[in-house]
């Protein structure tokens, strides 16, 4: 957020990522964002938890183009939309979210994952309530929460876009803001939320080392043919048309009496990383490992199937179970489920039947 007084700033050559640090110095700091995530280099952090998110649709206030992205903003006066769990201290209020976009499908994304790029990120800021505003939270090492999520090129577009999308033509121009009531960002979530989660700062100037980033590891998908999904329902109501990403790309950067200049690729290249370690989360598969107890039955059951985790990746949370796990009355459908689910998660699983022994 840069109020009156200060530098302009933006993404062409003059006044792009390189310039930054001129006007502002913290962009040349040593816990700057975006970065590269190699797994690699990624701690599996047993301490970490599944994070969860509560909104209110309720909170969303407007959407508007301010010549750098595309935004909606919430209504934060209260506890009534929140950030909870995973890597944070306590509860963040949701702010705003916005997104980040390039002017082909090949790139977009802010941060990069084993040297790949995705064709946009979302971003959902929230901060921390214990400061007593979001400026004052900026200015805090534990002030600001980033959700992060990549967008992918794909076959299988998430239709849920289509509310954020079809507002574009009432902010085509910067500074053009338009009504966005009744809307939860939560539906934007992909199904798993596994997470990398490092401490790092804004990506725009000017460039406050305040957020403890939350990147989810699984993509939201977009068409192959469009940016992320414009989906418009076809006059019979059944099929799906997507329009293609020059309708987002007609955005402009400039205000409505300005020259026409597409609003594209206003993303900052990744950052060094320094000393910095990021951890992971497979918070899905915690959930997993955590609700086994779900499917424990009675003592008596007549069909015991032990699952032998000893054989389980350093690197996956099912280290965490000490011994066999006993499930008990797992059917045949459960066990194939259970296998699948497992499957690419660790190397071997060994299912056995064994009579329970005294001490069970």
């Amino acid at each position: 957020m840069i109020g009156p007084g200060f530098p302009p700033w933006g993404y062409d050559s003059d006044n792009g990522p390189d310039q930054w640090h001129k006007d502002y110095p913290n962009a040349k700091g040593r816990h700057q964002s975006p970065i590269e995530i190699n797994n690699k280099d990624v701690h599996y952090d047993s301490s970490l938890l599944p994070w969860f998110a509560s909104y209110d649709p309720g909170a969303a206030k407007t959407i508007l183009n301010n010549g750098k992205t595309c935004r909606v903003v919430f209504d934060d006066s209260f506890d009534r939309s929140v950030l909870r769990g995973g890597p944070l201290p306590g509860v963040f209020r949701l702010r705003q979210l916005h997104f980040h976009w390039g002017s082909s499908d090949d790139h977009g994304s802010e941060h990069v994952v084993n040297g790949v790029r995705y064709a946009g990120e979302l971003h959902m800021l929230h901060w921390n309530p214990k400061y007593s505003n979001y400026l004052d939270a900026r200015r805090r090492t534990d002030g600001v929460a980033a959700l992060a999520i990549f967008l992918q090129v794909g076959e299988t577009p998430k239709p849920e876009m289509k509310r954020i999308l079809e507002e574009i033509n009432a902010i085509k121009t910067k500074g053009k803001e338009a009504p966005f009531p009744n809307f939860d960002p939560s539906i934007l979530f992909p199904k798993s939320h596994d997470y990398w989660t490092y401490h790092g700062s804004f990506t725009t100037p000017p460039c406050e080392e305040c957020i403890t980033w939350i990147i989810l590891r699984e993509p939201i998908i977009v068409s192959s043919d469009q940016w992320i999904a414009w989906m418009l329902l076809q006059p019979d109501g059944n099929r799906i048309l997507a329009t293609r990403m020059a309708k987002l790309r007609s955005l402009s950067k400039n205000a409505e009496n300005e020259p026409d200049r597409p609003l594209v690729d206003n993303w900052r290249p990744t950052q060094p990383r320094y000393f910095r370690m990021g951890k992971s989360c497979l918070a899905n598969s915690m959930k997993f490992c955590n609700g086994m107890s779900d499917l424990v039955g009675e003592e008596s059951a007549a069909d015991t199937v032990y699952l032998d985790f000893s054989e389980a990746l350093d690197n996956v949370p099912h280290k965490i179970l000490v011994g066999k796990l006993l499930i008990y009355r797992l059917d045949e459908q459960a066990l194939r489920w259970t296998e699948n689910w497992l499957n690419g998660q660790v190397q071997r699983v060994v299912f056995r039947s064994m009579e329970p022994t005294g001490s069970q």
